[in-house]
């Protein structure tokens, strides 16, 4: 269990739904196209509590193994602090290696189990 704390929003950053899916967009500019289950990863993010707790979460409505969905959540609100579309505070450790991007995260395609 670790103390990184679920980070919000940015301010000025929106989820819109366009006709081709949803993306997060900011007053600066900046766009990110998500996938459905990544959309579902920042629904969660104005609800706050820990990483470990959203992961669990996640992990168990799709049914994926945790340590993977842990790596793949974490790899996400990195990429989300780093593009300024969430809060600096975000717990995240940004030196972690295992945390760098990779083409496709798991869970970004998987749909949730009913």
């Amino acid at each position: 269990m670790t103390d990184e704390l679920v980070p919000a929003p940015a301010p000025g950053v929106e989820k819109v739904e366009l006709e081709s899916g949803p993306v997060i967009v900011s007053l600066a500019g900046s766009l990110l196209r998500l996938s459905e289950t990544a959309a579902v990863v920042w629904e969660c993010l104005p609800e706050g509590g820990d990483v470990d707790g959203l992961v669990g979460d996640l992990a168990e409505a799709f049914g994926a193994p945790a340590d993977v969905v842990g790596v793949d959540v974490r790899r996400f609100l990195r990429s989300l602090r780093d593009l300024g579309l969430a809060d600096e505070g975000a717990g995240v450790d940004a030196s972690d290696p295992d945390l760098a991007p990779r083409s496709k995260p798991y869970y970004l395609d998987t749909e949730p189990s009913p």
